[in-house]
């Protein structure tokens, strides 16, 4: 897992943190922040403060990806969700510390290990630790008490008929 460059980059870094978990090693939070910046230009005016949602899905999508938002209203549903998703192999970009911040954060959670989410904080250390459901509760829940989170899936090309 890799570190974010600067501070407002935690979503490439977390986006590419992602695509290292199923094998995409070529996208980096570089490749992943000009993708960004490309779709951003094209329809919104660049993110100073950091990727947007949007931003981050049209980034996934322009290396043959999607990313699903998914809200929550409860913490265990968000929790088993997650679960779920990297159990399956789709990483998550959860969307933390939105209370403490304006901008908020995003980490990525790419498998278990126990009863934890192996988690990679980008702006924390390039090591995957294993978070358990109470340490992650408050810092995941957002300023409205809900719990939101992108999974990264993959989108087969459609062949031409």
């Amino acid at each position: 897992m890799r570190m974010q460059s600067h501070a407002n980059l935690c979503g490439p870094a977390a986006l590419a943190n992602a695509f290292r978990t199923v094998g995409k090693t070529h996208v980096t939070e570089d490749k992943v922040a000009k993708a960004i910046k490309v779709a951003a230009s094209a329809v919104e005016a660049p993110e100073q403060d950091g990727a947007g949602v949007r931003s981050l899905q049209r980034a996934a999508e322009a290396f043959g990806y999607a990313l699903t938002p998914w809200t929550f209203a409860a913490f265990e549903q968000a929790w088993a969700y997650t679960l779920y998703s990297v159990g399956r192999g789709q990483p998550c970009l959860l969307a933390v510390d939105s209370g403490q911040t304006d901008e908020g954060h995003w980490i990525t959670a790419i498998g278990t290990v126990g009863d934890s989410l192996l988690v990679a904080d980008p702006a924390e250390s390039e090591i995957v630790e294993p978070v358990t459901a109470r340490a992650l509760d408050t810092r995941w829940k957002d300023g409205s008490g809900s719990y939101y989170l992108l999974a990264l899936a993959y989108v087969p090309k459609r062949r031409k008929k």
